[in-house]
């Protein structure tokens, strides 16, 4: 099982972080012990209270899901570079790549189910399967969700 933490936030190129809003971020096994910043809960445990918390981030456990499968996810959309591409113009060319997107797959956050909305919203975490959470990871060129 596998835990995932999501960018929560739409952040722009002023806050030096490009990731947006269903971004995946960070992918650990389950019971990983997140800072504060990445969890709510332990924002809380550390500060006493909710107050103050940005909620950046949302943590999903996955059930079915391995860490290995969920680090995937994670990656950076590539191709490898080509003669064309002038900043990679050298002897070593057929081991470079060129990143489209900081990230392959998004999780679309606005289309989860109500009751796991409302459970991110008020805890920063929630727990679901994979089974039910699969259509709503997205490609971010192809448009395709997830297979099995």
């Amino acid at each position: 099982m596998a835990e995932i933490v999501f960018m929560a936030k739409n952040k722009g190129a002023d806050s030096g972080c490009n990731h947006r809003l269903g971004d995946p971020l960070i992918a650990k096994p389950d019971g990983f012990s997140w800072g504060a910043n990445e969890d709510k809960r332990a924002w809380i445990a550390r500060h006493k209270s909710a107050d103050g918390w940005p909620a950046n981030f949302v943590t999903l456990r996955i059930t079915g899901l391995s860490v290995e499968r969920a680090m995937r996810f994670i990656e950076p959309c590539t191709r490898p570079a080509t003669a064309a591409d002038p900043e990679f113009n050298a002897p070593d060319i057929i081991d470079r790549k060129i990143i489209l997107l900081r990230k392959q797959w998004k999780l679309n956050i606005v289309k989860l189910p109500n009751n796991v909305k409302n459970e991110l919203s008020a805890n920063g975490f929630a727990i679901i399967r994979l089974s039910q959470i699969r259509q709503y990871f997205c490609h971010k060129i192809n448009g395709k969700t997830i297979s099995a």
